[in-house]
Formats: C-alpha cells, structure tokens, sequence
C-alpha cells in the first residue's frame, strides 16, 4: 500500500520569481484552516538550493495542516519542489511543484483501496481552493506511486502517466489534454473545467 496520498499540482515560473506562487500557496494554507501567522512564518523559511541534478530542494520548518470534514479530520504536510530543464530538458523553463502529504492508511477504508467517503469531502474541498488560487494548473489527488506522474505526462505528452491519478481538477485551457479518455473515469465539465475521478478508487462523486 502506498505510504502517502498527495494534493499537487505545478506552477510555471517562466514569468515570476518563485516566492510569488509560494506566498499565493500560503494564501490555501490560510484559506484551508492555518493561522495566518503560521504561514507567514513557514513561507518567510524557505530557500532556493538547487542541486546538481537539477531539483530545487526547498526547505522550512513543519507546518501541519488540519482539514476537518463529516466525523473525520485529516492532517496534510505541505511541502515544495523546484524543478530545472537539468531534469527534463523539455521543461524548457523552471517549475514549482506544490503538495500536500497524507497518510494513505488513514484515507482508505480497512482492506481496500477505496478511500473511505468521510476523506474526499474535506479533500475536494481544498483542491478547489487549490484550483481557485492557481486557474491555470491542474490540480491533482495522486497516491505515492502516482506522484508527479501527471505533470510528467504532461511535458512528455505520455498519456498514460497524463492519466495517473484519483481525483483531478484541470483548467479549460488544459481541458485539450484529456479529450482521449481511458476506460474507468468519469469526467464531469463544470464551468470550464474538468472535474475527473477514478471510479475504482473513488466510486461516488465527491463534489
């Protein structure tokens, strides 16, 4: 069983320096449940150090974030990622890749994959304040093995790894990407965007 399931989704800093997305990311954080002198502090934490593969490992201290939904509360860790054309030279730019990490045990029901319905509610929820901030990025639910997989699928322009995921929010102007859809999604267009679950994973619609 993966070890964590992961909110993520990717920003281009082509344009911007990347404290830019890093404060608007703060502004889910505040938006989803953290104190605004929590974040201001976690933010003002962080360094560029880039590496010599091409990463971009930026650090802070621990920040938890507590969702509550229906007889449930989960507790996601925030973390970030730069990544440089030394990784994918048709990256052509830098990136920024955002997630929120959470134990995938406590998600699923006892015995299966499926994750337990009490979960998604409070999960959609923050991916919409996710989408809301970023209009232009795909947002994703992934688990461990699917990490980074649609945004690699997207650069690549693999459709497979396009696919790897539970639970997704893209934008109208990626909405291209998606037309050929693989068997087992459901696909819901909702005000430009698409809302897309895996129904094996996640067998009702949670928005």
């Amino acid at each position: 069983m993966p070890e964590n399931s992961q909110i993520e989704f990717s920003v281009s800093l082509e344009q911007q320096d990347w404290r830019v997305p890093l404060r608007s990311f703060g502004g889910v954080l505040i938006a989803a449940g953290c104190t605004r002198a929590a974040v201001e502090d976690w933010v003002a934490g962080f360094v560029w150090e880039e590496a010599d593969d091409g990463f971009a490992y930026l650090h802070s201290h621990a920040l938890p974030l507590s969702l509550a939904g229906e007889d449930v509360e989960l507790v996601a860790r925030p973390a970030l990622l730069g990544m440089t054309p030394k990784v994918y030279p048709a990256l052509h730019h830098t990136w920024l890749h955002f997630g929120l990490f959470f134990e995938t045990a406590i998600l699923q029901e006892p015995d299966s994959l499926a994750y337990r319905s009490a979960c998604l509610p409070p999960i959609w929820a923050t991916m919409q304040i996710c989408a809301t901030a970023f209009p232009t990025s795909a947002i994703y639910f992934t688990n461990e093995i699917q990490d980074g997989e649609p945004f690699t699928g997207m650069i690549e322009r693999d459709l497979e790894k396009l696919w790897m995921f539970d639970l997704a929010i893209v934008p109208e102007t990626l909405t291209s990407l998606y037309e050929a859809r693989p068997t087992g999604f459901v696909v819901s267009p909702t005000g430009g965007q698409l809302w897309i679950r895996d129904a094996l994973m996640i067998p009702f619609d949670p928005w």
